[in-house]
C-alpha cells in the first residue's frame, strides 16, 4: 500500500490549515502502525510539494510565473512534475524491503 501525504505535514499553507496539517502529518505514523499490523504488506507513504499538474491551470495565464517564483524559493531550484514524483511511487512498489517509511519528493520544500 502506498499513501499520498503532502507538504502541508511540514508546512501548513495558510493560517487554519491546522487539519489539513494534521491529517496529512498523519499518514506517516499510520503507515507505520498499519506496516507492522499487515505484515508481511508493504506500507509507505510518498509526500510531495508542489507539483506542475493540470490542477494549476486554474490560476490561467499566471502559472509560469507563479512556478518560477515557486521554485526560486526551492534548493532544487525546480518544481517537479507528474512524472518526476512517479519515480517515488515506482521505487516503493519495486522496493521488497521498504515499509513504514515516508519518502518526500518535494525539492526541498520541508527544507525552506
Amino acid at each position: 500500500m502506498t499513501f499520498t501525504s503532502g507538504i502541508n505535514k511540514d508546512k501548513p499553507p495558510v493560517p487554519g490549515g491546522s487539519v489539513v496539517s494534521a491529517i496529512a502529518g498523519s499518514f506517516s505514523y499510520f503507515a507505520r502502525a498499519l506496516a507492522l499490523e499487515l505484515a508481511p504488506t508493504r506500507v509507505n507513504v510518498v509526500s510531495p510539494g508542489w507539483v506542475d499538474t493540470p490542477v494549476w491551470d486554474i490560476v490561467g495565464e499566471a502559472k509560469s510565473s507563479f512556478f518560477a517564483d515557486m521554485a526560486a524559493r526551492l534548493p532544487s531550484g525546480k518544481i517537479p512534475t507528474a512524472a518526476d514524483v512517479a519515480a517515488a511511487y515506482v521505487y516503493l512498489m519495486e522496493s521488497e524491503f521498504t515499509t513504514g517509511e515516508t519518502i518526500r519528493i518535494d525539492g526541498g520544500h520541508h527544507l525552506i
